[in-house]
């Protein structure tokens, strides 16, 4: 191949004038590659020099071998000089012989530019002639054998890795810094380039731009740039534009993986597997290491997790003898980690057609011998990788001890603990009561395996058919599963709508089947009450023989509310109290009736039957809660009307008693009880029985505030509306106990205030007649009072007494604060 190759040097006066220009140009160069080759090609000497060099001295001159890239996508590939003096006897002259390299044009036998330094190809001299010859073969001159290479790699170990670092930067990233390499021999210059030909892809190797010698790194636009520790002082503090490698200064810190094990290959003298690994995958750890498995020693488990990764992941790429040396080395030591494991297992299920039995099995015992040792995942070999008898029975005894221990740890994990019970029983291991003592733990690691899987959106739990494949387990699992279940069976639920387990039916399992069952319903059913009764008749067990089914049916029914008093009602009346006693439930029926919603109509009808049924089992303080919302229940079905019988007196009072004998009373019992005496009193209001009486000379600010709140209300003031009756009996009971306190007179001012008035205002003629004509009856006579009271002005008389200022609406006080001016007991109204 005729490659166009120019001169350039100082030329004496001719036709083209004088000084530096090309003296000698191929035909065919463009001349636009004639001026962007100007500034590429020349040649400064280093400061140091000899300012008049003797010939002798000059050989000491360093040379300058550049590869440039070229706007046209070509190359121009240089060699530059020192002559001396020029035809004038001034010195500074020098001599540059170029090659251009168009786009995709390589140098003869596809060589690399970095090969060419020193070739007896390259003209010492400018040709005499404008019109050079033929360009003469640019054969090496000197020698990139592997033994030099190696021999130079070690020398510059410590540097090694810092420069196959910053070389894939410069590489991979568009924006990354120039190399600068400090050596005091341009030869030593040469072979960096060269072992960084070596380390990359053919491709890039061919491009990589660099120059041997430069004065100027500034304005040299190569990759990589060689320059003479002169030089080097002047770019320390330039380190976002260069990585400077200097002899006289300690390396930076290196973590690209892929250096560090390129730098062991290299050191280890096998160069061609870096070229071999940079045509399977450019810069990638894992395929280095795949390929260096079978020549470099002590890989690090990093590496050999990295090899096993990738190979798994290309199960093709390797040669049979490549593929041979990495899986001998990835089964020599087992792996460290669950990563490796995993990367290991991926290798072995991918790659178990093509890999020869023996190898196939080498794995499959590293794998093993992980797994004894509690490596996470390491056990977990395909089912069709089989071991043969002799070396299951091998393994079996060399693993037992190790495998024992893995499973008495401490906190074993759910997974490991499955993992090494299945490896137990590929090698035909029995474990005995080892795995009876890990039952419980594993039992309880199941739930809350389970629980976590819900936690965070991911599943901790093992395979689905992992109890089939492992009976041994099954059977040390399944007694302590029937615990949980009988203890926290609605967990156990949730936990078998993930996982299956298989049950046995000559074990009695009545909790955990009925964990199974419901695990078969809507997590949450549309009608729990149905549900109990489903899970109770669909038992092998009845709840008669073993009353905890009671228990287990009611939290797998009611898993995530309690249930209603009136479903509790029917369960009590289902079951009947000997077996709700038994069971224990009874103790949740009451903690319905003390915790239940105000909203539940059904929760006052629940505490007689309560009572009833469970008269001793009720410790005292809550009889107490309950006889309230008895009573409360009573109050809420009788009648202040003047009919109640002697029974049905003094609710207030022994209300205030049952409260006092209850504390500390639950809150929903304390409202549920205040709104239905507050409730019943109202609608008494004006009685004869002396309820309202009790409520005001009570002094219980609380139910007080519930009874005026109920007066305020809507439904309230809609009866007042319409039964003028009523308005005259609220008159009589608002206005009749002026001795019973200043709550009550603040309570009742209030109510004549902002309750009272504004209906009576809106009545008609007659109404206010039907009003009067009912105080105008025994025992109150309190018409008089009622016409001074509804008078005209803000207020009548009668109301400003009883506020005790004048004027204004009233403000419903708070539980428990009587911000009013005191008044004496005998103040008349």
């Amino acid at each position: 191949m005729n490659l166009p190759h120019l001169h350039y040097t100082c030329a004496p006066p001719g036709k083209d004038g004088s000084g530096f220009r090309f003296t000698a140009v191929s035909a065919g160069v463009p001349s636009s590659v004639l001026r962007e080759a100007e500034p590429l090609i020349g040649y400064e000497p280093p400061r140091s020099a000899p300012g008049s060099p003797s010939a002798a001295e000059l050989t000491a001159f360093p040379v300058s071998l550049s590869l440039s890239a070229l706007q046209d996508g070509g190359r121009l590939l240089c060699r530059s000089a020192y002559l001396g003096a020029d035809y004038s006897g001034r010195w500074g002259n020098f001599h540059a012989h170029a090659v251009h390299l168009a786009r995709d044009t390589e140098l003869p036998g596809a060589a690399l530019p970095i090969t060419t330094w020193e070739s007896p190809g390259w003209q010492r001299t400018p040709p005499t002639g404008p019109v050079p010859g033929p360009q003469a073969d640019l054969c090496p001159g000197v020698s990139f054998d592997t033994g030099t290479m190696t021999a130079f790699a070690r020398a510059r170990s410590a540097r090694l890795a810092a420069f196959l670092t910053d070389l894939r930067q410069s590489l991979t990233l568009p924006s990354a810094p120039q190399l600068v390499v400090v050596e005091e021999n341009t030869l030593d210059v040469v072979r960096w380039i060269a072992l960084a030909c070596v380390s990359v892809p053919r491709a890039e190797a061919g491009t990589l731009t660099f120059t041997t010698y430069t004065r100027s790194p500034r304005l040299a636009p190569q990759q990589i740039l060689g320059v003479l520790p002169e030089t080097a002082a002047e770019l320390v503090t330039e380190g976002h534009r260069y990585r400077l490698h200097d002899p006289t200064r300690p390396p930076g810190p290196t973590t690209d993986a892929w250096a560090e094990l390129a730098a062991a290959v290299w050191q280890e003298g096998h160069p061609a597997v870096l070229r071999r690994a940079a045509e399977l995958a450019p810069f990638h750890r894992g395929a280095l290491a795949a390929v260096a498995a079978a020549h470099v020693t002590g890989l690090g488990a990093a590496a050999r997790t990295a090899a096993a990764d990738w190979l798994g992941a290309h199960p093709e790429a390797l040669s049979d003898s490549e593929l041979s040396g990495c899986v001998g080395m990835l089964a020599r030591t087992p792996p460290a980690d669950a990563v490796a494991a995993k990367a290991l297992l991926t290798v072995l299920t991918r790659l178990r057609d093509r890999l020869p039995a023996t190898s196939r099995d080498a794995l499959a015992e590293a794998l093993l011998r992980a797994g004894a040792q509690g490596i996470p995942g390491a056990g977990e070999l395909p089912q069709d990788v089989r071991l043969d008898s002799a070396s299951r029975t091998r393994l079996a005894v060399e693993l037992r001890p190790r495998l024992l221990t893995s499973l008495s740890a401490p906190d074993v994990p759910l997974r490991q603990v499955v993992e090494l019970a299945g490896l137990a029983d590929r090698l035909g291991m029995p474990l005995g009561s080892a795995l009876v003592a890990t039952a419980q733990p594993l039992a309880e690691a199941l739930v809350s395996a389970d629980r976590a899987a819900r936690d965070d959106g991911r599943s901790a739990l093992p395979g689905a058919d992992t109890l089939e494949r492992l009976p041994e387990l099954r059977a040390a699992l399944l007694p302590r599963l029937e615990e949980l279940a009988a203890d926290r069976p609605a967990e156990v639920a949730r936990m078998l709508r993930h996982f299956r387990v298989p049950l046995d039916p000559a074990l009695s399992l009545p909790h955990l089947e009925m964990c199974a069952h419901a695990a078969r319903l809507p997590a949450r059913p549309a009608d729990p009450l149905a549900a109990w009764h489903t899970l109770l008749r669909e038992s092998r067990l009845p709840y008669a023989a073993e009353p905890l089914l009671l228990r287990t049916a009611q939290a797998l029914a009611w898993s995530e509310t309690p249930p209603t008093a009136q479903e509790t009602h029917l369960m009590l009346q289902t079951a009947g109290a000997e077996a709700h006693r038994a069971a224990g439930t009874w103790q949740d029926a009451v903690d319905v009736a003390l915790g239940a919603s105000p909203e539940d109509p059904h929760v006052l009808a629940l505490a007689p039957v309560l009572l009833g049924l469970f008269p001793e089992e009720i410790p005292p303080r809550v009889r107490a809660a309950l006889l309230l919302l008895e009573l409360a229940h009573e109050a809420r079905g009788g009648d202040f009307a003047g009919t109640a019988g002697p029974a049905r007196g003094g609710w207030i009072e022994r209300a205030t008693g049952l409260r006092r004998a209850a504390e500390p009373l639950p809150p929903a019992v304390r409202e549920r009880a205040h709104r239905a005496l507050a409730a019943a009193v109202l609608a008494g209001t004006g009685d004869t029985c002396g309820e309202l009486r009790a409520l005001a000379h009570s002094g219980d600010a609380e139910l007080m505030h519930t009874y005026a709140l109920l007066a305020r209300e809507e439904p309230f003031r809609a009866r007042l509306r319409a039964e003028p009756r009523l308005a005259a009996a609220c008159f009589t009971g608002w206005t009749m106990y002026a001795d019973a306190g200043h709550r009550w007179r603040e309570i009742s001012a209030g109510l004549l205030q902002d309750v009272l008035r504004p209906v009576v205002r809106a009545y008609r003629e007659s109404e206010l007649t039907r009003v009067e004509a009912a105080l105008e009856r025994p025992p109150g006579h309190r018409a008089d009072a009622f016409r001074e009271w509804a008078g005209p002005g803000p207020l009548g008389r009668l109301g400003r007494r009883l506020l005790g200022r004048r004027g204004g609406k009233t403000r419903l006080p708070e539980p428990g604060r009587a911000d009013v001016r005191p008044r004496d007991e005998g103040e008349a109204l």
